[in-house]
């Protein structure tokens, strides 16, 4: 039986932060995925050259997939503002890689006011997409569907939930799902979700603590799911002191056996 750790972190976009370093920055991160001996890092919101940075200093062990939001091209790198929001959702991990792929997420309001709202009041318009990584571990493919919702229109954010559903559904094999999913347990699309889920033989990882540090309400809006190919052996969140300033998000990690 093979036993798997699987986190979860938006890294929180570093183009954001006042007094950035990068260089303590990656420092923490490499020690995140060595010092907890992450078998899978799911992460939402790295952007370009903190990426770069991040796999200039991982050693052979570890190897990190996935493309951005706007995608790679050159145009996007010579755009500041295009640039300073190209986030991926890249998944390390230590296990070898047998697919990778990026899968868009419908991202445009349907409605003039979601359009809007989305560019005056909510500014979140903005492409959304499902990093896909399938890995081998002891001989046995995983999928792991990694990704990052819209923070604020309903309706996209429901669009963005069917299409999952429908990337699940096109391979049966053993499936983790991360991400930060902008949503509590308590809403409404996702408890929509976590039903259709239920139905593929997928569960949620039950903490229900916040994740998000600024959060006023004690609630979870990262989330990790299952499949019922994998048992439940400890979850909860990395909440080292060293990590205090690294990201706006706690880890939320789930140790996993594969049957």
């Amino acid at each position: 039986m093979a036993y798997i750790k699987i986190v979860t972190l938006n890294t929180q976009n570093k183009f954001n932060i006042k007094n950035y370093d990068g260089g303590n920055n990656v420092a923490k991160f490499i020690k995140l995925l060595t010092d907890y001996d992450i078998d899978i890092l799911a992460t939402q919101e790295l952007v370009r050259r903190y990426l770069n940075n991040i796999k200039s200093k991982l050693n052979n062990k570890y190897k990190g997939v996935g493309n951005y939001r706007y995608g790679n091209f050159f145009i996007t790198r010579k755009i500041k503002y295009l640039d300073r929001y190209n986030e991926s959702n890249t998944i390390f991990t230590k296990h070898e890689i047998v697919l990778e792929k990026d899968i868009r997420l419908p991202w445009i309001p349907r409605t003039i006011k979601d359009l809007k709202d989305g560019l005056n009041k909510y500014k979140s318009i903005t492409p959304r997409i499902i990093t896909e990584a399938i890995i081998k571990v002891d001989n046995k493919k995983i999928r792991i569907l990694n990704t990052h919702l819209d923070k604020r229109i309903e309706n996209v954010k429901k669009r963005q939930l069917k299409k999952i559903i429908k990337e699940i559904k096109k391979k049966n094999m053993p499936t983790v799902i991360t991400g930060d999913f902008n949503l509590g347990i308590d809403d409404k699309l996702m408890k929509e979700f976590m039903k259709e889920l239920e139905i593929l033989k997928i569960t949620r990882v039950p903490y229900n603590n916040k994740t998000f540090k600024r959060s006023k309400n004690d609630i979870a809006i990262d989330h990790i799911f299952i499949s019922k190919d994998f048992k439940l052996k400890k979850f909860g969140i990395i909440d080292y002191k060293y990590f205090a300033d690294f990201s706006d998000h706690y880890p939320l990690y789930a140790e996993v056996e594969l049957l």
